[in-house]
């Protein structure tokens, strides 16, 4: 099966569920982006996956996670949006092979894999690394590279992407209290982006949350930059964390086999953060921005 008509099936669970499909976007190759809202006004959390191809096992984790939300969270106690997966094109290419992708795009990504192996790629069919992509310090992680590759080029400008604005653009328009970026591999959580000191206290006690829900320490982050993360924490002056699942010794890419061990420890985050979100509002004690 080709992972379009995979997502079009998924789709369709997720609506048949209860969720709301939401068009926020489209990729390079035209596909759509899709949220998928569960549940009903505030606290709003918006999650998003597999913005890198090679860590496409978010996906799976996506729909485990949205189908058991659907069924578990109660009315009128806070909105999930799930984004299954940003970079579309950058699945495809991995799972349907060089084949599945419009001749024009073919000499670049040859170029760029001339062995004609994909599986370890993470930008999108454009060659840029969504995740260095937003303007949160653009251009200075340490890891940055300036052309085209399977990682690290951070685009011509920041935002440059189709993919990286329709996150920017859904985002802005719900304004949500929480973001989740979940990626992999390494089991820990990050939660940091330059924040003062008189809000990064706040913001560790929401990864705390994260942190005794996975099981999955937190970690500093490192000299990294431009990341969706880092532009919600940077930008829209809201706390923002990025989850890495499965065990380190894994090699990338994670196939779904894994995904049993990757649920269990995810299970329950994402309602217990809504839940810490809701007690936080309740008590008319602001996340500290």
């Amino acid at each position: 099966m080709l992972f379009s008509q995979e997502l079009e099936l998924a789709y369709s669970e997720f609506e048949a569920a209860g969720a709301e499909k939401i068009e926020i976007g489209k990729t390079v190759l035209g596909n759509p982006i899709y949220a998928f809202a569960v549940g009903r006004g505030d606290p709003k959390i918006i999650v998003q996956y597999a913005i890198h191809a090679r860590e496409f096992i978010t996906y799976y984790l996506a729909y485990r996670q949205l189908l058991d939300t659907a069924k578990t969270l109660p009315y009128g106690s806070g909105t999930v949006y799930f984004i299954p997966a940003v970079n579309i094109d950058g699945i495809t290419l991995i799972l349907d092979g060089i084949n599945s992708i419009p001749y024009e795009y073919r000499p670049l990504l040859n170029s760029l894999c001339p062995d004609g192996d994909f599986s370890l790629f993470k930008a999108n069919i454009r060659g840029v690394d969504l995740n260095v992509n937003f303007d949160a310090m653009w251009g200075t992680g340490s890891q940055n590279i300036l052309t085209p590759a399977t990682a690290n080029f951070i685009g011509y400008t920041p935002n440059s992407e189709p993919e990286t604005r329709a996150l920017v653009d859904f985002t802005r328009k719900i304004r949500p209290h929480l973001t989740v970026s979940y990626h992999s591999k390494g089991e820990v959580i990050y939660y940091d982006f330059h924040q003062p000191l008189s809000i990064r206290s706040s913001h560790r006690k929401i990864a705390r949350v994260a942190s005794k829900s996975t099981s999955y320490p937190i970690r500093k982050t490192g000299n990294s930059a431009g990341g969706y993360k880092d532009w919600c924490i940077s930008a829209l002056k809201i706390p923002a964390l990025t989850i890495e699942v499965g065990e380190d010794t894994l090699t990338h890419p994670i196939l779904p086999i894994n995904l049993p061990a990757i649920y269990q420890k995810n299970a329950k985050v994402i309602i217990n953060l809504l839940d810490y979100l809701r007690v936080i509002l309740y008590n008319n004690d602001k996340i500290k921005i």
